[in-house]
């Protein structure tokens, strides 16, 4: 009866710690998920065809393409009159450099509203230069996968993180970034950044072609929580992800095509690849595959 008892309790105490491991472990990849950081980045992307047109109007950037815009269609004898008080209305938040007001009052004019941004692109042209919105498209929520990032400084990330990065407002207006390399789009402070997920093959693109020094010539993984976005401009699937929330990370430096992980501990290689296409895929999979057994020359506290 003892041993019955015993049992119970032992099985009663094994099924609290389990359940509570559990629930902290949800707990905590709830917080990540719903990251106000993440929250933002996630409605940015999601906007509908109208919601991304009453951005660009809403950018200051074409302030005087509005204006034109608008004076045009009031200068036009087919204009419709139930649209002239919106165009007025328009042409005066413009002259006041108040476009966000416009943007409100357009929101039940979806029509009027592809009219002003059509109009916007045709007087630019070639000069028109599109917004985030419209070089990217959503995918999908990353959830605490492991990233790749390209650096010319993985050494420092992997001690200090991700220090600088593409800090924006609500409008994400900086978000067409280059590189951390290029400094185009990068501040003195933390913000976003780009990574490719480790469950593509996109980033062997990048790693084949570093006589390019686009985005470095070594790189970091990591896990972080983001989104994936298709980039038009690179024609390639990036991840999007708030920098200070990058955990374990890892360098990987490479020398003359061979790819390779030091030990922080000893300083010497752990692994070396062959063909510069190929072995980095290799080391990153032997990293990943061996990552407990290893964690203390990798720096890591898992």
């Amino acid at each position: 009866m003892n041993k019955i008892v015993l049992n119970e309790v032992m099985i009663d105490r094994c099924v609290t710690k389990c359940l509570n491991k559990f629930l902290n472990e949800r707990k905590e990849q709830l917080v990540e998920y719903f990251d106000k950081h993440l929250v933002d980045l996630r409605n940015y992307f999601n906007k509908t065809p109208h919601e991304k047109n009453l951005f660009i109007i809403s950018n200051g950037q074409w302030f005087n393409s509005v204006k034109s815009v608008l004076e045009s269609c009031l200068e036009d004898e087919d204009f419709e009159d139930a649209d002239e008080s919106i165009a007025e209305y328009g042409l005066e938040c413009a002259n006041n450099y108040n476009l966000d007001e416009f943007a409100k009052v357009l929101y039940d004019y979806p029509r009027f509203t592809k009219l002003i941004v059509d109009g916007i692109k045709l007087i630019n042209g070639r000069d028109y230069e599109p917004c985030s919105l419209e070089k990217m498209d959503y995918i999908r929520d990353v959830k605490n996968e492991w990233l790749i990032h390209f650096t010319h400084a993985s050494e420092n990330i992997r001690k200090e993180g991700f220090k600088q990065g593409v800090y924006t407002d609500w409008d994400y207006r900086d978000m067409l970034l280059a590189t951390a390399f290029t400094r185009l789009g990068y501040e003195e402070e933390e913000g976003y950044n780009f990574a490719y997920s480790l469950s593509g093959n996109d980033y062997l693109n990048t790693a084949s072609n570093l006589d390019n020094y686009l985005y470095g010539k070594e790189c970091v993984i990591f896990q972080a929580s983001g989104v994936e976005v298709y980039h038009h401009g690179d024609k390639d699937k990036q991840v999007i992800f708030w920098g200070p929330s990058a955990k374990n990370i890892i360098s990987i430096k490479q020398e003359d095509g061979c790819w390779y992980i030091e030990s922080i501990k000893t300083k010497r290689r752990l692994i070396i690849g062959k063909n510069q296409d190929l072995s980095l895929k290799t080391v990153i999979s032997w990293c990943l595959k061996n990552i407990q057994q290893y964690r203390k020359h990798l720096g890591l506290s898992l």
